[in-house]
């Protein structure tokens, strides 16, 4: 495999969660023990409560919200990074008035 420069992908509707949006930046096509994308969450948008067969670790680049964690809901805000081990059931909520942007990455996802 080669070294790769990834140009800014257009944000889609999230096909899951309402009032988000995602853009993939290394997926399937590249990689298949890493993946990352940068995801919108618009004010009122939510990621529901879900859990992943692999670890997620999300930097939140801007805004903040509520995430949900080991079943009780705290505040995260611009600055600040949402680890997610394999098996542990998170989510994340906007709940103020500005888009709320974060990239997420999902190392060791090999199938």
């Amino acid at each position: 495999m080669e070294t790769k420069l990834i140009k800014e992908k257009q944000l889609g509707r999230h096909p899951e969660y309402p009032g988000v949006d995602i853009a993939p930046m290394v997926g399937n096509d590249l990689s298949s023990d890493y993946r990352c994308a940068i995801v919108k969450v618009h004010p009122g948008g939510e990621i529901l409560p879900h859990i992943h067969d692999t670890l997620e670790v999300a930097y939140i680049i801007e805004g903040e919200g509520k995430l949900l964690k080991n079943g009780e809901t705290v505040t995260i805000k611009s600055g600040e990074v949402m680890y997610a081990p394999a098996g542990i059931t998170h989510g994340i909520k906007n709940d103020g008035v500005c888009d709320m942007l974060l990239f997420a990455t999902f190392p060791n996802c090999k199938k």
